[in-house]
C-alpha cells in the first residue's frame, strides 16, 4: 500500500489535512511513529487521537472521491497530524540593563506539543495555514515574549556580569514559565526548558582588549627584558674584551716608554756630566781670573801705597818747620790743623 507523508522537512511541527484534498486513484496509508500523533476530526467534532499505528485508506482513492460526490460518508474530514518530540524555538533577545548596557544574544526554548494536546492546535490552524513550522511559532510569541518577559527583567539586571549568572538563568526560566503559561497552553505548547545566551558586549570587547594588550605588552616586556640582559651580557663581554686590550696595550706601552724614558735619563745623565764639567772648569777659571786680579789690585794698592808714602816723606821734608803740608791739594796747612780747610783730606 502506497503511503502517504505528512511531513518532509524536520522544520515542520504540524499540519492539518483535508482528507478530500487528497487526490489519487489508490487509498495511501498514514504511518504514525511513537513521536507522532493524529487527531481525527469529522463534521467539526474530535472522532479520536492516535499514535503509533497505521491510518489504513484514510485518504486518497477512487471509493473515497467517490463518496464525497455522492454524499456517502462525511463532508468535512480532516486530521490534524503533529510531532510530540522535543523542538527548539531560537529568539531574537535585545534589552539593556540598569546601567544602560546594550544586551543582544539569543534565547533558547524547548518545546513540546503533549499527545493530549494536539487538539488545541485547530486554535491555530483556524487563523493561518494548515502547515506550522519553527518559525511560525517564533512569530507567534517573539514580540509577547520581548515585552512581557526579556526588557522588564533585564532592566532589573545591575551589569552584563549579573545576566551572565547562574541566577539569572533561573529567573528568565522562571519568568517565562510564570508569564507565558497561558499563552503557551492556548495552543497546546509546552515548555521543557529555556536559557539565554548572551552576545559579547561592547564593554567586554574592550576589556578582553585591555587584558590582550596587557598580556602582550607583558610578554613584549619579557622579550625585551631577554633582549636587553642578552645585550648586557654582550656589553659586559665587549668591555672585558676592551679592558684587556687596554691593558695590554698599556703595559706595552709602559714598557716601550720606561725604555724611552731610561734612554733619555742616559742621555740626561751625559748632559749633566758635561754641564757639570763645564761648569767646575768656569769655576775654575773664574776663580784663577779673580785671584790674578786680586793680585794685580793688590799689588797696584801696594804700589800707590808706596808712591803715597815716598810723596808724603818728600813732602815733609819740603814743608816749612811747624806746619804740613796737604797731600791731596800740596797746600801748606799751619800745625793744629788734622784735616786740610781747603780740600778736607786727612793731614
Amino acid at each position: 500500500m502506497v503511503q502517504h507523508r505528512w511531513r518532509e522537512s524536520p522544520e515542520v511541527i504540524a499540519r492539518m489535512i483535508d482528507s478530500g484534498s487528497v487526490q489519487s486513484w489508490s487509498a495511501r496509508n498514514i504511518v504514525l511513529k511513537p513521536n507522532e500523533t493524529c487527531v481525527v476530526m469529522a463534521d467539526g467534532k474530535i472522532q479520536d487521537i492516535l499514535s503509533e499505528t497505521v491510518l489504513k485508506n484514510y485518504v486518497g482513492g477512487f471509493t473515497r472521491w467517490l463518496g464525497s460526490k455522492i454524499g456517502v460518508g462525511s463532508s468535512d474530514h480532516k486530521l490534524i497530524l503533529s510531532m510530540n518530540g522535543p523542538f527548539d524555538l531560537l529568539i531574537k533577545m535585545g534589552g539593556a540593563t540598569a546601567d544602560g548596557t546594550p544586551i543582544n544574544g539569543m534565547l533558547y526554548m524547548r518545546m513540546q506539543i503533549q499527545r493530549d494536546d494536539v487538539p488545541k492546535l485547530v486554535n491555530i490552524f483556524s487563523n493561518s495555514s494548515r502547515i506550522l513550522n519553527r518559525g511560525d511559532f517564533v512569530k507567534k510569541y517573539e514580540l509577547e515574549i520581548m515585552s512581557r518577559v526579556v526588557i522588564p527583567l533585564l532592566s532589573e539586571q545591575e551589569s552584563v556580569n549579573t545576566v551572565r549568572s547562574p541566577e539569572f538563568a533561573e529567573t528568565i526560566e522562571m519568568a517565562l514559565r510564570t508569564e507565558m503559561r497561558s499563552s503557551f497552553d492556548q495552543y497546546g505548547l509546552t515548555m521543557l526548558r529555556a536559557f539565554a545566551v548572551v552576545n559579547e558586549t561592547d564593554l567586554e570587547k574592550l576589556q578582553s582588549y585591555n587584558n590582550l594588550t596587557n598580556v602582550l605588552a607583558a610578554r613584549a616586556d619579557v622579550v625585551n627584558g631577554v633582549a636587553l640582559a642578552a645585550i648586557e651580557r654582550q656589553q659586559m663581554l665587549t668591555l672585558a674584551r676592551i679592558e684587556a686590550e687596554v691593558e695590554v696595550a698599556r703595559a706595552k706601552a709602559q714598557g716601550e716608554m720606561q725604555i724611552a724614558i731610561e734612554s733619555e735619563l742616559v742621555d740626561l745623565r751625559k748632559l749633566e756630566a758635561e754641564w757639570a764639567s763645564e761648569r767646575y772648569d768656569l769655576a775654575a777659571r773664574k776663580e784663577i781670573v779673580l785671584n790674578g786680579q786680586q793680585q794685580q789690585l793688590e799689588m797696584a794698592m801696594n804700589a800707590f801705597e808706596s808712591v803715597q808714602s815716598a810723596k808724603r816723606a818728600r813732602m815733609e821734608l819740603q814743608a816749612p818747620q811747624g806746619g804740613k803740608q796737604c797731600v791731596g791739594c800740596s797746600s801748606d796747612v799751619e800745625s793744629g790743623w788734622n784735616l786740610c780747610p781747603h780740600c778736607g783730606d786727612q793731614l
